[in-house]
């Protein structure tokens, strides 16, 4: 057996992410009907009330770049053009709470922020070029995640370098209205989200809302281009 700090070794859970991408290879091999997982957890787990904690890598920052890097790493392969898999991790940033996922707000100091919660993103991003993530339901000193620019343009993309495609958690769009009450209606979600970085929105408010958001003049063509563009990229 080996031993206990073994199991965490990154290069043993690359070779099982491996595995894991090839069984996806082979599921999609008549049809392809998606090689975009959402996963790991990135998420450091500072709170045992969390309920999601038996889904990360433990409370170290450190030890959950280490561990993530070798499970992205296995799930993406090694070829010089193609992804085996693509990774995507969540729930960027902070989300460390259920019972006020939806409405909550985690409030910090910028070193908290840029050394605990947004260090392994940093790591994995810049390292290993984690290609996806997923913003959270929550919001970080009274912004919505997925309405952050500055969390998700300007800190993932422009400083870390992110080069691939984001996504709201399932429901987070939504979120901004009726959990938040950071916008009013659908279509202000809808640009803040675009506008922030988010490209895809898993739930129904950028499928219901962009056009009429469109016709409005809160967003333009231009926006959905540059989310269709990171969506669709994604080799």
């Amino acid at each position: 057996m080996l031993p206990w700090d073994s199991t965490w070794d990154p290069e043993l859970i690359a070779r099982e992410t491996s595995v894991i991408a090839d069984e996806a290879r082979g599921f999609n091999h008549d049809l392809l009907f998606t090689l975009t997982y959402w996963s790991p957890v990135v998420e450091p787990a500072r709170d045992p009330r969390w309920g999601r904690t038996a889904e990360t890598f433990g409370e170290d920052p450190f030890l959950v770049a280490q561990i993530s890097s070798g499970f992205i790493r296995g799930l993406m392969g090694d070829d010089p053009t193609y992804l085996k898999a693509v990774p995507c991790g969540k729930h960027y940033i902070a989300n460390n709470t259920e019972y006020n996922r939806h409405t909550g707000s985690a409030d910090m100091d910028d070193r908290t922020l840029r050394e605990y919660y947004l260090f392994p993103y940093k790591e994995l991003i810049e390292n290993d070029n984690l290609p996806a993530i997923m913003s959270a339901y929550s919001a970080v000193n009274g912004v919505p995640v997925s309405a952050s620019k500055f969390l998700v343009d300007t800190i993932a993309r422009r400083t870390y370098g992110l080069d691939g495609y984001v996504t709201g958690d399932c429901g987070a769009i939504s979120d901004m209205r009726s959990g938040h009450r950071y916008v009013q209606t659908n279509e202000e979600a809808t640009a803040a989200g675009l506008k922030s970085g988010v490209d895809t929105d898993c739930g129904n408010v950028y499928q219901a809302s962009t056009l009429s958001a469109l016709e409005k003049g809160l967003i333009t063509e231009a926006d959905v281009d540059k989310a269709l563009v990171n969506i669709f990229s994604i080799g």
